[in-house]
């Protein structure tokens, strides 16, 4: 999983890149082809920062 597919789980407003190609083949992939499994392991990991934080 890379980054910005973490960021587009996660719902961020905006993504500021160089990569405009990279950004469009991963949008293009997670919009053909989403990984639920990736989702699910993205949502943890920050449920687990948060509660870390706490």
């Amino acid at each position: 999983m890379t980054l910005l597919d973490q960021m587009m789980f996660l719902g961020v407003n905006g993504i500021i890149t160089d990569n405009l190609h990279d950004m469009q083949v991963e949008i293009k992939s997670n919009t053909d082809h989403p990984s639920y499994a990736n989702l699910l392991l993205t949502f943890m990991s920050e449920l687990s920062l948060e509660t870390q934080m706490q």
